[in-house]
């Protein structure tokens, strides 16, 4: 009976969300120099530096819906708007993005 107890009130206890990085690469397909508004994203994820090992996620066209995109993967709103900030500006972005699962 005591263990059922137990097992009961663990079940009834919140589970904390657990916050993870994951190395993320960005790349807009025309390089410097272009509308990032309207130019298409490729999203990968993994890898090191030379970015060996990097798969494909998705792309994007667009900075709104590259955000869109992000946020639905649960990316932390100061790592999107980073990113999204450096792309206005640079046709490549690699960072340890957050993520926060919950679950």
């Amino acid at each position: 009976m005591i263990w059922r107890q137990e097992s009961e009130a663990v079940a009834q206890t919140p589970q904390p969300s657990r916050e993870a990085t994951t190395r993320l690469h960005i790349d807009r397909a025309d390089g410097d120099g272009a509308d990032p508004q309207t130019m298409e994203y490729s999203l990968s994820f993994g890898g090191s530096k030379d970015r060996v090992a990097t798969v494909l996620i998705a792309t994007r066209k667009g900075l709104d819906a590259l955000r869109t995109f992000l946020a639905s993967l649960a990316i932390a709103s100061a790592d999107i708007e980073s990113a999204c900030h450096v792309l206005t500006e640079h046709s490549h972005r690699e960072w340890l993005a957050s993520t926060c699962w919950t679950g």
